[in-house]
């Protein structure tokens, strides 16, 4: 890790010597993510993000529910970028505002919710 004692959230699950069998995150009613998984799926989404020309400190803006999925997603976006969970419950208006208050270069939304965002 580290040396300056500063650690980013990638140093802390790919460098912290968690036993990659290990439940990273539980949530009632859903499957266990192991660290392996987790970092599985962090370093899928990043080099997915990468590749399609999306680099550190790029604004990505989360719409999803709460949930285990969520929470995969937002670890991963947190791993290479800057997150911004925002609430599904908001209208296109209210949206609109805030992808150019906040400067969003990219959304991950889930499909059910394509229609709120897309009027923004």
């Amino acid at each position: 890790m580290s040396e300056s004692g500063l650690f980013t959230l990638g140093d802390v699950l790919f460098c912290g010597g968690q036993d990659p069998d290990h439940h990273a995150i539980e949530s009632p009613g859903f499957p266990a993510i192991t660290y392996r998984d987790l970092r599985a799926e962090v370093s899928a989404l990043v080099t997915s993000l990468n590749a399609r020309g999306f680099h550190r400190n790029d604004r990505i803006a989360l719409i999803m529910s709460p949930g285990p999925e969520t929470a995969v997603l937002l670890v991963s976006v947190m791993s290479g970028f800057t997150a911004v969970p925002l609430n599904p419950q908001c209208t296109g208006e209210e949206y609109r505002k805030s992808f150019i208050r906040i400067g969003i270069q990219a959304i991950i939304v889930r499909k059910d919710s394509l229609e709120s965002v897309a009027v923004a």
